[in-house]
């Protein structure tokens, strides 16, 4: 493996803007290597050899090469550039390599990219369903894992109820400010579990069902800023 593949490329535009710092300020920090081989500064050593500017090199000693793209993976960590996906993927392949056990890579992952395990675990819903365009999106900061984990629950909500289920859906609440069933829907979407584990409770045919449910559920309705749970 090539220490260069360990971390993602640099986008045109990040590696525009990084030359022209380098021609501007000259090159600030070392070409860090191990064994005479690049390990990170791969991007700063071509733009300095291209434009014949000077730069200092630091030696680092490492047992092995696991360990030298453990540092890698770390030191990419430690940078304050970066989205929480692409955080999040750089801990996840931390933990791959430093072979955490099973039940353990969640929290050592939330812990190196900074972010709590819930967002781990969205970001991980995420990449089963997503088409590669929204990752790169989430990875390059355009898009937040969130907003984006909400939406897919949206999206999933409209494939698996019927057109009456969703208005059922729309019914069982009012809103205070809501005033589309798209608002609604977008509510509702983050009770996503309790609707797709009570959906038999949903008949198309049963508007009692649908009430019962929803009164169940009132508190966390209130809180996400439902007004009243109405009838259907």
């Amino acid at each position: 493996m090539d220490f260069r593949d360990v971390i993602p490329p640099l986008s045109q535009e990040e590696y525009l803007q990084l030359e022209q710092n380098i021609l501007t300020y000259g090159c600030r920090d070392a070409i860090v290597k191990w064994k005479g081989v690049i390990i990170d500064g791969h991007n700063r050593h071509k733009i300095c050899t291209e434009h014949n500017i000077p730069y200092a090199t630091e030696n680092k000693n490492f047992a092995s090469k696991r360990d030298a793209v453990l540092w890698i993976l770390q030191n990419q960590l430690g940078r304050r550039n970066l989205s929480d996906a692409a955080r999040i993927e750089i801990a996840l392949q931390k933990a791959a390599l430093a072979k955490d056990k099973k039940g353990a890579v969640r929290k050592a992952v939330a812990r190196d990219a900074g972010v709590c395990e819930q967002t781990v675990q969205k970001y991980m819903k995420i990449k089963e369903i997503a088409d590669p365009k929204t990752l790169e999106r989430l990875k390059k900061g355009d898009a937040r894992i969130g907003t984006t984990h909400r939406a897919m629950k949206i999206t999933t909500i409209r494939k698996i109820c019927t057109p009456a289920q969703l208005e059922k859906i729309n019914k069982g609440f009012r809103p205070r400010t809501a005033k589309s069933i798209q608002d609604n829907i977008a509510i509702i979407g983050r009770l996503y579990d309790s609707i797709l584990h009570n959906l038999h409770l949903i008949a198309e045919e049963d508007a009692a069902s649908v009430k019962k449910f929803f009164t169940k559920q009132h508190k966390l309705l209130f809180s996400l800023g439902v007004d009243n749970v109405c009838s259907v």
